[in-house]
């Protein structure tokens, strides 16, 4: 009975001591997510935005899709799409699912960009969607980190 006691007295203070780091980490890692996405939140933002209308354009102006232009913003966004992947290593459960529907939106919009030139309208309209799904997440993330 006693050897029964003293296992489940070890058990609860490892599982006391596990949930307090545990919780301890997602705090920090909420504090440091919180910091990062202030100052990151603006540019994905932008650049979203600048993706929309310039394959909003170049749906209207074909040519627009294979200037070099259309390859740097592309190129732009998956760099961007790549530092919020890694963010999302960190992001706190609050806002895990958030994060990983912005990351999705924006690798679609950069690769419709990266691909736009001949299929103009198809790459605006696809891009046109993950702009409409980023809107909710991202104002998730943005109210999280204020």
């Amino acid at each position: 009975m006693k050897r029964m006691i003293q296992t489940l007295t070890a058990t609860m203070t490892a599982a006391v001591a596990f949930l307090t780091i545990t919780q301890g980490a997602q705090a920090s890692n909420a504090d440091a997510y919180r910091a990062a996405m202030r100052e990151f939140a603006p540019v994905i933002e932008s650049w979203t935005m600048e993706a929309d209308a310039t394959l909003a354009a170049a749906a209207l102006k074909p040519e627009a899709a294979c200037e070099a232009a259309m390859g740097e913003m592309a190129r732009r966004g998956e760099s961007i799409r790549a530092d919020l992947a890694g963010m999302g290593v960190e992001a706190p459960m609050a806002v895990r699912h958030s994060h990983l529907a912005v990351t999705a939106s924006l690798a679609n919009m950069a690769g419709q960009a990266a691909t736009a030139c001949g299929r103009e309208v198809e790459a605006q309209q696809a891009a046109a969607g993950s702009y409409k799904a980023f809107a909710g997440p991202m104002k998730r993330i943005r109210l999280f980190v204020r």
